[in-house]
């Protein structure tokens, strides 16, 4: 039975594609983004936890029910990772619970029967599914299967990728999926690699096979500063989008936000970008102006600035 990894399915979702859709995250990614904003579905570690520490009423049952792997730490908790149990048997045994599992395995009937629940939502709004992550297609079984289930029922199917996987697993997918969220992170090959972890050729190549193919693209340009915001790059971005032709449907700058910040904490990640100067707005005008320039349903999402900080609370979850 092939089974997929699924950290969440996040429904009534408007940012993954048209209409109201359900998002399915599947965990596991081969990119390392700084700015992640999923720290969760990086590892493939299907162990990962997520640690409430505000959540410890008594603090005694607290390290009776995790004695060895939890203790006291100067203005907080420190918590050994590797001396805690599997999850099922570690939110069983937490009575208070400061333990939430990260990810579930699901078989593809389980997670497409899931998703059916939503179809009237996907029928009356022009929805349907997006497979997100992660990486989605480093899955490719488990998703391919499930694309050949929700196109028999004629629901609308969206894949979100980084493009960073072999060309072979996008021809599994590509005849049962109608849109591609494709992300570009970066031109320049060393700003690709210096926030990515990896090179960014595969992308732009599987972008290239994609728009020959004719499937419809929504390219996404998130916007670092610091990383990779430099003008010539993004101009090189959006130029790249623009020779893919009418495949692209659309464009979307995506400012950098905070939101994950949180999650890194609650699983004992650093958060290594914790100072970013604001998005120049003259530039996002300028970028923008271009697109338009060159023919491109363009358009700009601010980024939203969580309250929280590293150095905030580092010190207390461990």
């Amino acid at each position: 039975m092939t089974t997929g990894l699924v950290g969440s399915i996040q429904d009534y979702s408007t940012k993954d594609g048209p209409g109201l859709r359900s998002t399915v995250f599947l965990k596991g990614c081969n990119l390392a983004c700084k700015w992640c904003a999923n720290p969760e579905l990086i590892s493939f570690d299907e162990n990962e936890v997520f640690f409430f520490p505000e959540r410890i009423k008594d603090p005694d049952l607290a390290l009776a029910e995790n004695e060895g792997a939890l203790e006291r730490a100067p203005g907080g908790w420190r918590l050994a990772r590797g001396l805690l149990p599997a999850p099922a048997e570690l939110i069983e045994r937490n009575t208070q619970m400061i333990f939430d599992a990260v990810a579930t395995r699901m078989s593809v009937d389980e997670c497409v029967d899931r998703l059916l629940r939503n179809r009237v939502f996907y029928e009356t709004s022009g929805g349907g599914v997006t497979f997100s992550g992660g990486e989605a297609l480093i899955q490719v079984g488990f998703v391919s299967q499930c694309l050949n289930r929700l196109k028999e029922q004629g629901i609308h199917t969206a894949i979100d990728t980084a493009g960073n996987v072999p060309w072979g697993y996008f021809a599994r997918v590509v005849d049962r999926t109608d849109l591609f969220l494709y992300d570009i992170k970066a031109i320049d090959e060393d700003a690709h690699r210096r926030g990515t972890g990896v090179s960014g050729r595969r992308v732009l190549d599987n972008a290239r096979r994609l728009a020959e193919a004719g499937k419809t693209m929504w390219i996404r340009l998130v916007v670092i500063p610091g990383w990779n915001d430099a003008a010539a790059d993004l101009a090189a971005r959006v130029r790249f989008a623009a020779s893919l032709g009418p495949a692209v449907e659309r464009v979307d700058l995506l400012g950098y936000h905070t939101l994950g910040v949180g999650k890194h904490l609650r699983l004992g990640m650093d958060y290594e970008l914790s100072e970013i100067p604001a998005v120049d707005e003259a530039l996002i005008d300028s970028v923008l102006e271009l697109g338009r320039e060159l023919g491109l349903a363009i358009k700009y999402e601010p980024g939203v600035q969580a309250a929280a900080r590293r150095t905030s609370v580092r010190g207390r979850i461990a």
